[in-house]
């Protein structure tokens, strides 16, 4: 009777509609104790939703799958597609097909995995692409061209369309109804969103039943009807800096419907939308969710920097693509990268040149801003136990986007419904206030006795950027902002819109003013629904009796004059500048101790052949030589020695203070951006010194130790000629504020050492000239007694 019914309930659900069972699909991504493994829920009726509908829950699994498709970094390229084998294995995916995991990636290659599964009436397959750790496919990123799509995501997709059809044929598919999910992450979105399209190109499926998910995506196309796509979703986070290229302004945009994650720069409820973001974050990778907004903002200003100067793709093709190119090619050696880096800018793109002053800028007043913030100034944005990689590209983690994504059960809950934001830029006011609409206090700053006194916890922060104070609003609510001038300096007031995406803002400023100590100003910010027109914005800063409107900037540039010419940016170039001179200092320093170590050498070899020919070389007596009235110019030689043997001296001694007072100061520096300013500031003036005491110590002691010799005296000249070449190098180093006040010692030594020197030079040359002819006059004398010798033995043979 049990058989029976056993087998009564095996037919009954045969003959039932199939559905599937929900599953908890997992995602593997990372290496070693990083790895991550990250659950999701799985139900393959998902698919029975027409593909133009967006699914969250489907947007989650599609992470999940574009995740475990990166090529895993710890193993060999044979076994990098483990982690989506095991993806495909657990939700019963069968027949995979692995392409290119097992090839060196380059620009060429594009690591795809496809596996299908039957559900009822139709075969869902499954194409993942690759998008992590692909090495050299990095490359294709830079070939944008100047067509309508870009070229190295149109290659990548088109290969990839290929295979779909390859494997559509070989299991014999083309013919029956087929659903296919597509997902990917980073460049590997881009190919799949370019796919997303073609597939509906080429009529291979139909919208309803194609399912196209895609992260962190750059932009594909210039198609005018791209976003008209439909069954395409991409999800990019708000100043993710890879998907802003290929540039929005050159007319680039992605297939499909784009949803954007919130971010705090455009969102005023950004606190409450990131907490659960951030306990996934920390459950799922043990680290805290942290993002970098000055390294938001430097990468920003980089990339409007680039668009400013490159106005297009054809400028793109011909000016940058060739520098990127080789950039990625000599990524391995900082050498060669620096050197391609100068000769690109210098040689063969004058064009460039803003460019690369925008990016040494914003490098110091990244440097000073962190500094700032080490040192409690500012809330701290950059993270100093990170790498310079992980503060700039964050936002690109695909942690971050794993943990918003699984955050939130719908997409309106997830995604942001505004784009817009503002970027306030000042100086020359000693207290601010920003307040919402509900007359809560969004930002404060202010300075007391010295002190920056901040706002209360929770709110927006200030940050130092450059000779101004930034701060980014969301411009979702209306604001008010209140100022107090601090008098007797110049004030500013700037206004730049924005919209996350895009690169370039609108600004409106006030241009220098010139308020009374204590004056107050008010700002309204009224709220933006979207990225107004240009110059379309009104802004007037209003004060109780005089009033001041910002005018709008249509030329401005990505980086103000603040900016450009900060005390950061002074600071970092005097101290570069600074270590370059002593570079090549020390480079004629090594030449010149080659020349040395030589002609000693061939001093050596001398010697030896005189010894060996029995005419050894004489050494004159030091009594009676060493201060030979007889001999020209041997006092003041002597003398003008002594004196700089002595500056040299002082100068090794001030070196060696300033070397114990460096090691005194860096035990106690735990930021590492102040060490490298320390470290920038100290060592090329510790070498300076260096090569400045110790050829002035050896030229006086040759002329001390002077008895005969010419050779002493020329070897002397040597050394005086470098140690008055590094001598007037070290003047005027110490001609700088920042290094004058090091050493009273050095104020009276260096200025000393290289009066010195001149005169020694002097009477070394007059010494030189005289002893040589001397010589020339003793040996002429001397032939001359062996002629006359000659000449009597000559006569008395005969």
């Amino acid at each position: 009777m049990k058989r029976t019914g056993a087998v009564l309930l095996a037919l009954l659900l045969l003959l039932l509609p199939l559905q599937s069972l929900a599953l908890e699909g997992y995602a593997r991504f990372g290496k070693g104790s990083n790895a991550i493994v990250w659950p999701f829920q799985y139900e393959d009726s998902y698919f029975d939703t027409p593909g133009t509908s967006y699914q969250h829950a489907l947007a989650q699994a599609s992470l999940g799958m574009a995740l475990s498709a990166f090529r895993k970094a710890d193993v060999p390229l044979e076994e990098s597609h483990g982690d989506i084998k095991t993806f495909f294995e657990e939700l019963g995916f069968e027949q995979p097909l692995f392409s290119h995991y097992h090839l060196q990636p380059s620009i060429s290659t594009i690591a795809t995995a496809m596996a299908h599964k039957k559900l009822g009436a139709y075969t869902l397959l499954a194409v993942a692409v690759s998008g992590g750790g692909y090495k050299d496919e990095w490359k294709s990123n830079f070939s944008i061209g100047d067509s309508a799509h870009h070229i190295g995501f149109d290659s990548a997709a088109q290969q990839v369309l290929q295979r779909v059809s390859a494997y559509l044929s070989q299991h014999r598919l083309l013919n029956h109804r087929v659903k296919i999910w597509v997902s990917g992450y980073s460049r590997a979105a881009a190919t799949s969103n370019r796919l997303g399209a073609l597939l509906q190109d080429e009529r291979l499926v139909r919208p309803e039943d194609l399912y196209v998910y895609t992260f962190a995506t750059p932009n594909v196309t210039k198609q005018e009807d791209a976003p008209s796509y439909q069954s395409i979703y991409n999800i990019v986070g708000a100043f993710d800096p890879v998907p802003m290229v290929p540039f929005a302004d050159w007319g680039f945009t992605r297939y499909g419907q784009t949803f954007v994650l919130p971010a705090p720069q455009i969102n005023s409820d950004y606190v409450k939308r990131v907490a659960p973001v951030a306990l996934l974050h920390l459950r799922y990778t043990g680290t805290p969710y942290w993002s970098n907004l000055s390294g938001i903002s430097a990468v920003g200003k980089l990339l409007s920097s680039l668009s400013e100067s490159v106005r297009d793709t054809q400028e793109y093709t011909e000016k940058l693509q060739p520098l990127l190119m080789d950039l990625w090619a000599k990524r391995n050696s900082r050498l060669g990268m620096l050197t391609t880096f100068i000769s690109h800018f210098t040689l063969k793109e004058e064009s460039l040149s803003g460019v690369l002053r925008n990016f040494f800028s914003i490098i110091s007043n990244s440097l000073g801003e962190s500094m700032l913030q080490g040192e409690g100034a500012f809330a701290p944005q950059w993270q100093e136990d990170k790498s310079l990689r992980d503060n700039l590209a964050r936002e690109h983690f695909p942690e971050g986007y794993m943990a918003w994504v699984s955050a939130y059960s719908t997409l309106e809950e997830m995604r942001t419904p505004t784009l817009v934001y503002r970027q306030l830029a000042l100086d020359g006011f000693d207290k601010v206030e920003v307040r919402d609409e509900e007359g809560n206090i969004v930002a404060s700053l202010g300075f007391e006795e010295g002190e920056i006194v901040h706002g209360p916890e929770g709110s927006l922060t200030f940050t130092q950027v450059g000779n101004e104070l930034e701060l980014n609003l969301p411009a979702d609510q209306d604001m008010r902002v209140s100022l107090r001038a601090m008098g007797g300096v110049l004030a500013f007031l700037r206004v730049k819109e924005g919209q996350a995406g895009y690169t370039r803002m609108q600004v409106y400023e006030t241009g220098d003013l010139t308020p009374r100590e204590g004056e107050t100003f008010q700002l309204t910010l009224p709220r933006l629904t979207g990225q107004a027109e240009a110059g379309a914005s009104v802004y007037q800063l209003a004060g109780t009796q005089r009033g001041f409107a910002l005018t709008h900037q249509p030329n401005a540039q990505a980086l103000s004059a603040q900016e450009m010419n900060s005390t950061f940016t002074s600071m970092f170039t005097q101290n570069l500048a600074t270590g370059i001179a002593v570079m090549l200092l020390v480079f004629i320093l090594l030449l010149f101790t080659i020349l040395l170590s030589v002609r000693g050498l061939r001093r050596s070899m001398y010697k030896r052949r005189l010894r060996k020919c029995g005419t050894p070389l004489a050494r004159a007596p030091l009594r009676g030589n060493f201060l030979n009235r007889k001999q020209p110019f041997k006092i003041p030689v002597k003398l003008f020695g002594l004196l700089v043997f002595g500056t040299g001296l002082a100068i090794a001694v001030a070196a060696v203070r300033v070397g114990l007072s460096w090691v005194r100061e860096i035990q106690f520096i735990q930021q590492r951006t102040m060490f490298l300013f320390s470290l920038m500031y100290y060592v090329p003036f510790l070498v300076l010194l260096v090569c400045c005491a110790f050829p002035a110590i050896y030229a006086g002691g040759y002329a001390l130790l002077w008895l005969s010799d010419l050779y002493m005296l020329r070897t002397s000249r040597l050394h005086a000629r470098i140690g008055f070449l590094f001598s007037l190098g070290l003047g005027a180093v110490m001609t700088l504020p920042s290094y004058g006040y090091f050493s009273r010692i050095l104020l009276y030594a260096v200025p000393l050492q290289i009066l010195f020197l001149l005169l020694l030079l002097s009477m070394l040359r007059r010494a030189i000239k005289r002893n040589r002819k001397l010589d020339q006059a003793a040996e002429k004398t001397e032939n001359s007694h062996n002629n006359e010798a000659e000449n009597q033995a000559i006569v008395l043979d005969k």
